[in-house]
């Protein structure tokens, strides 16, 4: 359209120059052809304008920001809750271990096959991602994954984390993963009366 104009208003400039016959008529044409064009032009202009700038506010909207707030309460409630399940499994190992312990003593306690026996039944029935125990001497004796994780590519860090912590502490703590972020819950396995120097069972809940 701006082509079409251009053309006819240069045409038209030097028709009127050279004082062709017609030019005041082919003026009222050029005017008239302009009117017609550029009105309709603006009017959709401001009309679609006004609908941009409406459909941009409803995405900004009062009930938008709500449901997005709302969402994310969600999410925060869920990772609460999570990180409160792993506490309660981890703090409930990490007791029936130091039961086992007092009967079986440490060096029974944590070899592989004793730690299994006891957590394997827990697992099981809780369905953790992950799980670690140490024994008191900061060397993993157990280690489960759960089916369909990969175990190279599993964010192995409860060492790493432990050995940043006191030995007696019972903690959650939130990781980012490769998918997602995992939550880790640790709690002391305290055997022979040595509360400064226990296991410890760490468990590992992946959320993507």
């Amino acid at each position: 359209l701006f082509l079409l104009l251009s053309r006819n208003l240069i045409k038209f400039y030097f028709e009127r120059r050279q004082d062709q016959p017609g030019a005041r008529f082919q003026t009222k044409l050029i005017l008239a052809f302009v009117g017609f064009s550029l009105i309709p032009t603006v009017l959709l202009a401001v009309v679609a304008s006004g609908l941009l700038n409406r459909s941009i506010a409803s995405w900004f909207n009062v009930q938008v920001e709500n449901s997005l707030g709302r969402s994310l309460d969600v999410a925060q409630m869920y990772y609460q809750k999570t990180r409160e399940h792993s506490l309660i499994l981890a703090k409930d190992l990490g007791r029936t271990l130091s039961d086992k312990g007092k009967e079986a003593g440490t060096a029974s306690l944590f070899s592989p096959s004793r730690v299994q026996q006891v957590v394997r039944p827990k697992i099981q029935a809780f369905q953790v991602s992950g799980l670690e125990v140490f024994n008191p001497e900061g060397d993993r004796v157990f280690r489960y994954l759960r089916s369909g994780l990969s175990v190279k590519s599993f964010p192995w860090i409860g060492q790493t984390v432990l050995a940043q912590k006191a030995p007696n502490l019972s903690f959650t703590m939130i990781r980012p993963a490769q998918k997602g972020d995992v939550i880790l819950a640790v709690a002391p396995i305290t055997v022979s009366g040595n509360a400064k120097d226990p296991g410890r069972v760490v468990i590992y809940q992946v959320i993507s």
